[in-house]
């Protein structure tokens, strides 16, 4: 997903919903970012 349309894709509890929408929790896949980031 991330690859073919440039946004992002984000995997997570669902229970953590609107923390992952918001990039504070779940893993996040980037099509902008080089190599891995890690963020705490």
């Amino acid at each position: 997903f991330a690859a073919a349309t440039g946004k992002r894709a984000a995997i997570g509890a669902l229970a953590d919903l609107s923390r992952i929408i918001a990039g504070e929790a779940g893993t996040t896949v980037s099509a902008t970012e080089t190599g891995v980031a890690y963020a705490a």
